[in-house]
């Protein structure tokens, strides 16, 4: 939907679309002034529940970097990332091994699930299955959010102007 079509009650906190009658709440924790700008509402179908996305406009912060700077990153698995600048001589490690046993747990979880659901003789996806992997996305997306916010936070605070991330094969 387009801010042509839609439209974004900065007072009650709600968002009306055209062809949907029932208006919108959005949440308290979400909820910002910058949403006076949107562009567009996105509606994302998910497993079992709909992602609402508003685009808005906001200023870009213009930061004062120096290109000649860089940083390099080589992606792993146990060192999920390894990070050098040719500004400081220690490297930046950052563990693997807690996303690597969630990642093993929930495979744990929906091997037993599956198992029971396949001696059930049930055909379809059951909902523990779908909040089960609900949270696992949920999760790992928040990990690696965290984690590139770390590092540009990083190489700002450094004055870092380029950054290389290593070629692995089949990536």
């Amino acid at each position: 939907f387009t801010n042509q079509n839609s439209k974004i009650d900065l007072v009650n906190r709600t968002i009306k679309l055209s062809k949907i009658d029932t208006p919108i709440v959005i949440p308290k924790r979400v909820f910002t002034m910058e949403f006076e700008k949107f562009n567009q509402i996105r509606l994302l179908p998910k497993r079992d529940y709909i992602k609402i996305e508003i685009i808005y406009e906001t200023e870009a912060k213009s930061e004062d970097l120096d290109y000649s700077l860089f940083a390099s990153i080589d992606i792993g698995i146990n060192n999920l990332i390894a990070m050098v600048t040719n500004i400081n001589s220690r490297a930046i490690l950052i563990n693997g091994k807690p996303l690597k046993a969630y990642n093993q747990f929930y495979n744990r979880v929906k091997s037993k699930l599956q198992s029971i659901k396949d001696k059930m003789n049930i055909k379809y996806q059951t909902k523990r299955l779908n909040d089960l992997e609900t949270k696992r996305e949920d999760f790992i997306n928040n990990q690696f959010h965290q984690l590139s916010k770390y590092i540009i936070r990083y190489l700002v605070k450094n004055r870092i102007g380029k950054l290389i991330i290593g070629k692995n094969k089949n990536q």
